[in-house]
C-alpha cells in the first residue's frame, strides 16, 4: 500500500512494476504532456481522438541483473529513493538485509548488458530464467515478494529476498545460472485446515 501511496509516474516505480502502456484522456494528456516528458510516448489513439494509449519507453523486463545493493531499513526512505526520478534499479537494487557476499558499491554505475537475464518460463506457480553473471549480482523479478514462492539456483534451494521494496530477488554469484521460483501453497493449507478444523472443534463444542 506503501508503494501505491507514492506511486510516481516520474519515477522509475513504472519500470519496476512492468507498466507499459498508460490510458490517458486526451484532453488531460494535453494537459500533463510536459510533465511526462520523453518517457511516455503515444502509439495509439481511439477513433473518436477522445483517448490515447501511451507506452512507457523505459519498463524493465520480468527479471533482471542488478551489480550493486544498498540496505535500507527504513520504508519511508526506501520509498523515498523509489520516488526520486534518479534511481535507477539496474544499478543499485534496494534491499533489507546485508547481502550474503561483496557486491559492487552503489554509486559504481555499473549495469549489466541487457540480455544478462531471460525468462523462460512465466506460469502461474512457476517462473524460471537463465542469467549470466559477469560477477557479484542480485537477480530481481518484477514480481510481489510473497512468502508462499520457493526458489533453487542451478538446484540447489536459496532465499528469497524483498527488493526494492515489493519485489523479490536471489543473489547469484558469479557464471551462467539456472534459477527457478515455484509457488508452494502447503504453509497456506496447513493454515485454512487448521482454522477450519477449530471451527469445526468449537461448533461441535456448542452441540
Amino acid at each position: 500500500q506503501n508503494f501505491v501511496d507514492a506511486f510516481n509516474l516520474n519515477s522509475s516505480m513504472p519500470d519496476l512494476v512492468n507498466v507499459r502502456f498508460l490510458l490517458y484522456g486526451a484532453a488531460q494528456y494535453a494537459r500533463e504532456k510536459a510533465q511526462l516528458g520523453a518517457k511516455y510516448q503515444p502509439v495509439f489513439q481511439s477513433p473518436d481522438g477522445a483517448q490515447v494509449v501511451l507506452e512507457n519507453s523505459s519498463v524493465l523486463p520480468k527479471a533482471w541483473l542488478v551489480p550493486a545493493a544498498a540496505q535500507i531499513n527504513d520504508v519511508q526512505q526506501t520509498i523515498s529513493i523509489l520516488q526520486n526520478p534518479g534511481f535507477d534499479p539496474r544499478k543499485v537494487a534496494l534491499v533489507e538485509t546485508p547481502p550474503p557476499f561483496p557486491m559492487a558499491e552503489p554509486n559504481s554505475g555499473a549495469v549489466f548488458p541487457a540480455d544478462s537475464a531471460a525468462v523462460t518460463t512465466y506460469e502461474g506457480e512457476k517462473i524460471a530464467v537463465t542469467a549470466k553473471a559477469p560477477q557479484n549480482a542480485i537477480l530481481v523479478t518484477g514480481e510481489k515478494y510473497y512468502r508462499g514462492w520457493k526458489a533453487s539456483v542451478d538446484g540447489k534451494p536459496v532465499e528469497i529476498v524483498p527488493v526494492d521494496h515489493i519485489l523479490r530477488g536471489v543473489y547469484l554469484p558469479p557464471g551462467d545460472h539456472k534459477i527457478e521460483f515455484v509457488f508452494d501453497p502447503l504453509p497456506f493449507k496447513i493454515g485454512k485446515w487448521l482454522t477450519l478444523a477449530s471451527f469445526a472443534d468449537r461448533k461441535s463444542t456448542r452441540l
